[in-house]
């Protein structure tokens, strides 16, 4: 029988020292990282048949091998030893006869232990390690970084916002705008417009609310002053005249609250599905509003092309707008003077508009006048007239809720002019 050695011990000392140098076990990573992973599978993993240690052929003799013997015998022999070492790993060896003449002369034996197996499988294990620290820092640095740039300037804008109201639910003022030209940048101009435009609106009604308050004074305290005298006097012709002051204090009081009421329909918004076109309706409502005026003769001129476009207000609307704009400049005109009204066209070809002016031949406006006129019971006439300051107003409000504006100027000639400049749009839409 001839045994071949299958190995070299000093060759068997050398290999493994050669691995154990680059073993990734050794690494404080790996150590640190597959603690928990051995003690899951101390803890879950199978009981397993017990094997014969891979060092068998260290303390007995090749020939006591049951592979060897069955390969001695003529057969092919197996099995499978883990070794004893600190890092278990399993050696296969198989044993094949040597045949000469019909009978068994020999063995060969071959094995093959797992132990490279391993070390690529704990290469691959480190390398996962590596993997998830990089992951998990990058995802800390993430956060932070988002953390910085987005939730952190939210919750600025978050903090401002409710700054930016007291504790009865009052804005106390815009936003303050941030400098940063992203997305956040963008919604907090959007915070700022819209608070802006909030506190502008809130501050209107206020000074609304008290300048309507003010002008309803006056009329009720007179009623209140010509009730008390009516009923202290005895003179009927007296008590006749405190009564009908009395009645004209109501009427300028009713007037106001319509006015007042005009005005809050008006703020709600215009239909968007008004529309009307100019050259009819401005000759109708021009038509309409020479009765109010007749001491006044009125011209209109359309210019060619004006007279089809539509603009977003409802025939009403457009009557109120004139007749207002008429009587301001009758009330300032001398008797007998001529109001014109034009309609040409204005704006640019991207966004066309109708232009309409209004013409007196009055004293025109005083330089401090030409915006204050448009504020609400702002006038520069007798108080005791029933004149109330709200036609121009009007007007504006008007115009601009429907996209338009309203101005006015002095003209050259003399005289003053009120310009009421509107958006087409497309009558299909």
């Amino acid at each position: 029988v001839a045994e071949t050695p299958v190995s070299d011990p000093a060759a068997a000392e050398e290999l493994p020292a050669a691995l154990t140098e680059a073993d990734p076990r050794t690494t404080f990573l790996y150590r640190f990282a597959s603690e928990p992973v051995r003690l899951v599978r101390r803890l879950a993993r199978r009981p397993s048949a017990p094997l014969d240690s891979a060092d068998f052929y260290t303390d007995n003799a090749y020939t006591a091998g049951e592979e060897i013997q069955a390969a001695l015998g003529g057969m092919y022999g197996a099995t499978t030893r883990v070794s004893a070492g600190g890092q278990i790993s399993v050696t296969l060896y198989s044993a094949i006869p040597v045949v000469r003449e019909g009978q068994p002369v020999g063995a060969i034996l071959v094995s093959q232990s797992t132990f490279r197996i391993l070390q690529d499988i704990y290469q691959i294990r480190l390398d996962v390690f590596r993997i998830f620290l990089i992951c998990f820092s990058a995802s800390i640095v993430l956060s932070l970084f988002l953390s910085l740039t987005i939730a952190r300037p939210i919750a600025i804008l978050q903090q401002r916002a409710r700054e930016a109201v007291d504790e009865h639910g009052r804005l106390l003022g815009p936003i303050p705008r941030t400098r940063r030209r992203d997305e956040i940048g963008g919604l907090s101009l959007a915070l700022t417009e819209l608070t802006s435009q909030v506190d502008r609106y809130t501050r209107e009604l206020e000074s609304f609310a008290a300048d309507a308050s003010h002008e309803l004074r006056n009329p009720l305290a007179s009623i209140r002053a010509s009730c008390e005298m009516a009923l202290e006097t005895d003179d009927e012709e007296i008590r006749r005249k405190f009564l009908e002051q009395a009645r004209l204090d109501v009427n300028r009081a009713e007037a106001i609250i319509r006015a007042m009421r005009e005005l809050s329909v008006i703020d709600a918004g215009a239909d968007p599905r008004a529309i009307s076109h100019v050259g009819q309706v401005l000759e109708d409502a021009v038509m309409d509003a020479r009765r109010v005026v007749p001491d006044h003769p009125v011209t209109v001129a359309v210019d060619e092309g004006v007279a089809d476009q539509a603009i977003p207000l409802s025939d009403y609307r457009i009557h109120q707008i004139v007749r207002n704009l008429l009587e301001n400049s009758a009330a300032f005109g001398p008797p007998g003077s001529s109001i014109t009204v034009t309609a040409t066209r204005g704006g640019s070809r991207q966004k066309p508009t109708v232009v309409i002016h209004v013409d007196d031949e009055g004293p025109g406006f005083g330089d401090e006048d030409l915006e204050r006129i448009f504020n609400r019971f702002y006038s520069t006439r007798d108080r005791q007239d029933s004149h109330l300051g709200l036609g121009l107003p009007i007007v504006r409000s008007l115009a601009q809720g429907a996209g338009g504006t309203a101005t006015a100027t002095n003209r050259e000639t003399g005289g003053a002019r009120v310009t009421v400049e509107l958006p087409t749009v497309d009558e299909k839409r």
